[in-house]
């Protein structure tokens, strides 16, 4: 029997095969390009305001920017009726 010449044993090669063949880039392909970026970190002060909770009135502020003509969820309703009903619905949309 000839040996498959695309069978491996090594584990991080058929992982970066199963991810090239599922988005095209491999992690190992990558890493040449983020050792030339110089990443942000944010501060303990900002990790801690972006892990608190919405409120309901950041939630009312993001649906009366939203195009008021169309469906952003699935229930089909459009913008146009979140802003009328906001105040009501906000409450509601902060336990999903």
């Amino acid at each position: 029997m000839l040996p498959n010449p695309w069978a491996s044993d090594d584990r991080d090669e058929l992982e970066d095969d199963q991810q090239r063949k599922h988005i095209g880039t491999a992690p190992s392909d990558l890493t040449p390009y983020f050792d030339l970026v110089q990443l942000l970190w944010l501060d303990k002060e900002h990790c801690r305001l972006l892990e608190e909770p919405f409120t309901k009135e950041e939630i009312a502020q993001v649906i009366y920017l939203l195009p008021g003509n169309k469906a952003h969820w699935l229930d089909g309703l459009t913008a146009a009726f979140y802003k009328e009903y906001a105040g009501i619905l906000a409450p509601h949309l902060l336990t999903l």
